[in-house]
């Protein structure tokens, strides 16, 4: 609930449809081992600055369980098989 004489600020259609758009690219290019995790992080914070400036807590959610990148894929998976653990 808004408190008397707020405003609700909404999320343009259009920016939710680009940023779905370059998330899919981000993934591609994060899957493919062009970009690492700290990459895909900072470009997901870039949009969710601006986003958070309005009434959008569940949509931002929304959207970012849709992205949801597998912990498997990328260029680092499987390298913590070095480094001491286990042996």
């Amino acid at each position: 609930m808004l408190a008397e004489g707020a405003v609700a600020v909404r999320l343009r259609e259009e920016n939710l449809r680009r940023f779905r758009a370059r998330m899919r690219e981000v993934r591609l290019l994060y899957e493919l081992g062009a970009i690492d995790a700290g990459e895909v992080a900072s470009r997901v914070r870039a949009w969710l600055a601006p986003a958070r400036h309005g009434h959008t807590r569940a949509l931002c959610r929304r959207v970012l369980d849709e992205l949801a990148f597998g912990g498997g894929e990328g260029p680092e998976a499987g390298k913590g098989e070095e480094g001491g653990e286990g042996g």
